[in-house]
């Protein structure tokens, strides 16, 4: 079977549809057949059977879940794509500092909103979304440091005494009243992971943030809720004495 998975294809319902029908076309029973064999995404698995001839030239029949063909997929997604950068930057940018920046930042800009689309997706389950938003962070992460001997390191993040909810949630509203500059939700989560931790009232300890943009993709959407984290902000932003300096 000869069928590469790439970012692109959880980025719309339709593209996930096509990845679909591409590996149901390869069932014995649709060879031959062009026209799709699902007019609708599948929310779930689902098998196919497929037919090849064993060393002993005796037919070998398989049954493939579509889960257990794009899950390995997934899993090599940034090392692919990262060899992929590294070999376009080597053959047109090695000796073009501004060319190779701005490429760098417009494929982070593509991958910003990949991860935008990915997190708010509801046409596949959230073991698949948690396994693309870690593959795109590997990437960013490469990329964002692709410079890193010449540039400013932060050696330890910032470590905040609030839950990682009230945290997130801070940061949201500072973008969302235009006090932070910073459009899509899997870059801001990047940032925040890079820079921040959050106070852990269970272990009395400060904890790196993962999942940042999926949580405050939830926030936005509504889909967690923050009534609580809220009036623990509103205690201490309203609160006279935060700004005797």
């Amino acid at each position: 079977m000869i069928l590469n998975v790439l970012f692109s294809d959880f980025t719309t319902v339709e593209r996930y549809l096509a990845l679909q029908n591409k590996f149901a076309n390869y069932d014995v029973s649709r060879q031959g057949m062009e026209e799709p064999q699902y007019e609708q995404f599948i929310l779930g698995d689902f098998t196919i059977t497929t037919q090849s001839v064993d060393e002993n030239h005796n037919p070998d029949v398989t049954e493939i879940s579509f889960y257990d063909f794009i899950n390995p997929q997934i899993n090599t997604l940034a090392r692919t794509f990262i060899g992929k950068i590294n070999t376009k930057i080597d053959s047109q940018f090695l000796h073009n500092v501004p060319e190779r920046e701005h490429f760098i930042q417009y494929t982070l800009d593509e991958l910003f909103v990949i991860g935008e689309r990915v997190s708010s997706a509801d046409y596949f389950n959230s073991t698949i979304q948690d396994e693309l938003l870690l593959q795109l962070n590997m990437v960013i992460d490469f990329l964002s440091n692709y410079n890193s001997d010449k540039e400013y390191k932060i050696e330890k993040k910032l470590q905040f005494n609030l839950n990682k909810t009230d945290l997130l949630l801070l940061m949201h509203l500072f973008r969302l009243k235009g006090h932070l500059n910073c459009p899509y939700d899997a870059q801001l989560g990047f940032l925040i992971e890079k820079t921040f931790q959050y106070y852990n009232e269970e272990t009395k300890s400060y904890d790196n943030i993962i999942k940042a943009g999926k949580v405050i993709n939830d926030i936005k959407n509504g889909s967690r809720p923050v009534n609580k984290a809220i009036d623990r902000l509103k205690s201490i932003l309203q609160d006279d004495s935060f700004y005797n300096l």
